[in-house]
C-alpha cells in the first residue's frame, strides 16, 4: 500500500495512465465494482482531490480506493474516509460525516481536519 506522497507522484509521473489488475491494485484500489477499464477514469476523478492535499499527517498515510458502487468511490486515509458520489462529496472523521458541494470545499475541509482536531482536544495547543 502506497503512502499519499508516494501515490501523488506515481500519478503525476503517468504511472497510472493504463490499468490492468496489478496495476489497479497498485494504484491502491482494494475493491471495484465495475470493469476495470473504467477505473482509469475513477482514478482520475480520485486525483482532482488527493493531489490537492497538502497536511503532512495525511501525505504519510497509507491511501486504500474503493469502487463501492455504480455511483460511490472512497478514498480511505488516515482514520478519514472521502465519499465521492456522482455529485458532491461527504468527508467522514471520527464517526462525524461532512457533506461537501465541490471538489475546492473538499480539500479545504480535508487540510484542516487535523487543524480542527487540535483544538477539539487541545493536543498541540501553545
Amino acid at each position: 500500500m502506497l503512502t499519499l506522497s508516494e501515490w501523488i507522484d506515481k500519478y503525476n509521473k503517468g504511472k497510472f495512465e493504463s490499468f490492468d489488475f496489478s496495476k489497479a491494485v497498485k494504484a491502491g484500489w482494494t475493491d471495484w465494482n465495475c470493469p476495470e477499464k473504467r477505473l482509469l477514469g475513477k482514478t482520475r476523478k480520485c486525483a482532482k482531490i488527493l493531489c490537492r492535499i497538502t497536511d503532512p499527517e495525511l501525505l504519510g498515510g497509507k491511501i486504500e480506493l474503493c469502487n463501492v458502487d455504480e455511483g460511490l468511490d472512497r478514498i480511505s486515509l488516515e482514520g478519514l474516509t472521502i465519499d465521492i458520489p456522482s455529485v458532491g462529496y461527504s468527508v467522514t472523521v471520527d464517526g462525524e460525516t461532512t457533506e461537501l458541494e465541490d471538489a475546492a470545499s473538499c480539500i479545504g475541509f480535508v487540510n484542516g481536519v487535523r487543524h480542527r482536531a487540535c483544538f477539539r482536544t487541545g493536543e498541540g495547543a501553545l
